[in-house]
């Protein structure tokens, strides 16, 4: 974009900037000025020359605009209260104004830490009417710079003045901010705030130049290099082929208890003690019966192969998973880190599923859950690092050994975005690999990082959280207490099948689980049950007896009947 002939052409001219902060303190003939605190009582004062002495912000960025657009009409909305906080609701009575004043360019040098749903529509309404929302961003997640219709701007070490890094997302350059008000000059750094303004005043210049294209005419014709290279390619997905046969380390009975959902093309598994094939019901399958055996790592550590290769020289051999020796992480998705920068908002109901440690039977509750919903026609898009999930049809990615923020935000919103926005889709299941926290002070594995990422990337209905029996209940308090400060909704705790000992959890070594005997269970369940009463407790019989899947099929209901009394 040649952003230089724009400069030297035009400035603003007829082009509306509203510019939403702490007010601006320049007593020029082409500011109008307005008060959100008068707007929310009903009354628009306008033409009203402020005195925003004790906080500058609004004033430097509307000088900076100036600066820009010398032409422009700058519609000062000051949303500041008087400890120059910023509301929500006031923002978005803002917004409202902007529409209602026909605004051409509402400038938001600010963010808002927390995704709102009704922000976030208020922008969609501005947006579709015309209106151009250009917003700063800090790195971090910030809104409404990360919704996808704002045009998201910082401030940045480069060589270019100005760069599209993609689409709505601009970098400035850095440099030093001059503004000289009644004879004071004031040098500031710049920052993305005036990075923000600064691209406002661009953007009114080539308004002015082009005053009958829309909103979305122009964004494509600013970003229209990084649109053409940011085409999606999909991951292609496995395939099953006929008369497959599985080869796992895990329990079969994974597959066995599940066979109303399993691929219809694996016709059996691998013994591990008679060390050949077989069916369902135990019986061998001779070489001729099966095409393709699927070797699969439901561990996300690699593993050393299971069979050996050479005893099976005429079959297709696919592995699924991670093994040593293979350079390719079998079939696994990976979540497309950088290709995205905004947050998109998913209307559809989620739930995660979580441990507080790992290998909590994360998965065999989500196949559970699955399977109950759906014969309450109730469909769900399910997301697991397991690579049994790709026999099952499950999305499948590779666990991300760097959990880069806000980078792997954005990747997992856009995937959870994606299956949610399916018409056949009624809510999204993700089973969140690894644990909400480190088991102990050894064994840290970078632990809550991935469920920290999930959880800024979607507002979870519901968070399922299993806990191995043997798990210090002390330290379970403290995770529950900081999802209440986050305000998590709705936690239900479940009581896995497996078991931590003591001497395992002070072990500087790998943690490993062992099975839970019927009374361990029933004991820690009884202890949990009692010491967390507020909360809704199953044990894993109650998982398998469906009742978790009951109460999952109410609150889904609950949740339609609510958006249907909306909708009344």
């Amino acid at each position: 974009m040649n952003y230089d002939f724009y400069k030297k052409n035009f400035t603003g001219k007829n082009v509306r900037i509203a510019v939403l902060d702490s007010g601006v303190y320049l007593p020029d003939s082409q500011i109008t000025h307005y008060n959100i605190n008068d707007v929310r009582d009903g009354e628009k004062k306008k033409n009203i020359y402020m005195d925003y002495k004790e906080n500058m912000h609004g004033t430097f960025c509307a000088s900076e605009i100036r600066k820009i657009a010398p032409d422009a009409q700058i519609i000062d909305v000051n949303i500041a209260d008087d400890l120059f906080s910023i509301k929500e609701e006031d923002i978005i009575k803002a917004v409202e104004l902007c529409m209602e004043i026909e605004a051409d360019i509402i400038n938001l040098s600010l963010k808002m830490e927390k995704f709102s749903e009704k922000f976030f529509e208020k922008c969609q309404e501005a947006y579709s009417k015309g209106v151009f929302l250009i917003a700063s961003s800090d790195g971090e997640l910030s809104y409404p710079a990360d919704f996808p219709d704002v045009i998201k701007v910082v401030s940045s070490e480069q060589d270019l003045e100005i760069e599209e890094v993609e689409e709505n997302f601009i970098s400035i350059k850095n440099y030093e901010f001059n503004c000289n008000l009644f004879g004071k000059v004031y040098k500031l750094k710049s920052s993305n705030s005036i990075a923000c303004a600064h691209f406002s005043g661009l953007l009114s210049l080539i308004l002015e130049a082009r005053p009958l294209a829309s909103n979305k005419e122009l964004a494509r014709y600013i970003f229209e290099d990084v649109m053409e290279d940011k085409q999606d390619i999909e991951q292609e997905g496995f395939v099953v082929n006929e008369k497959s046969v599985a080869a796992m380390s895990s329990d079969p009975h994974i597959l066995i208890n599940n066979l109303s959902e399993l691929n219809k093309n694996i016709i059996g598994y691998y013994d591990m003690e008679r060390k050949l094939f077989v069916n369902y019901k135990g019986e061998i399958i001779p070489d001729k019966d099966y095409n393709e055996i699927l070797e699969i790592n439901p561990y996300e550590y690699k593993r050393n192969l299971l069979t050996n290769k050479n005893c099976f020289r005429s079959k297709s051999h696919v592995y699924l998973g991670i093994f040593k020796g293979q350079s390719e992480k079998g079939y696994l998705k990976n979540h497309k880190f950088g290709r995205f920068h905004y947050i998109n908002y998913i209307k559809k109901p989620v739930i995660f599923i979580c441990s507080l440690g790992y290998s909590s039977s994360k998965f065999e509750l989500q196949l559970e859950l699955y399977k109950g919903l759906k014969e309450h026609n109730i469909r769900s898009e399910n997301i697991t690092y397991n690579p049994l999930g790709i026999l099952f049809g499950f999305e499948v990615y590779d666990y991300p050994k760097n959990v880069n923020i806000p980078e792997t935000i954005y990747s997992i919103n856009h995937d959870l975005y994606e299956l949610s926005k399916q018409e056949s889709t009624d809510l999204v299941i993700a089973n969140i690999a690894g644990g909400i926290t480190q088991l102990n002070t050894y064994n840290r594995n970078n632990f809550g990082a991935l469920f920290f990422a999930y959880r800024n990337a979607a507002d979870a209905d519901i968070i399922i959280l299993t806990i191995n029996s043997g798990i210090n209940l002390d330290r379970l308090e403290r995770q529950l207490a900081k999802l209440e400060l986050e305000n998590i909704s709705k936690v239900i705790l479940v009581i896995s099948s497996q078991f931590y000992s003591t001497m395992q959890l002070e072990s500087y070594d790998e943690v490993n689980i062992i099975p839970a005997s019927a009374n361990q269970l029933q004991s820690f369940y009884e202890e949990v049950k009692k010491r967390f009463s507020k909360y809704e407790v199953f044990s894993y019989n109650e998982v398998e007896e469906g009742k978790l899947t009951e109460r999952m099929v109410g609150f889904y209901n609950g949740i339609c009947e609510g958006q249907r009394a909306g909708r009344l």
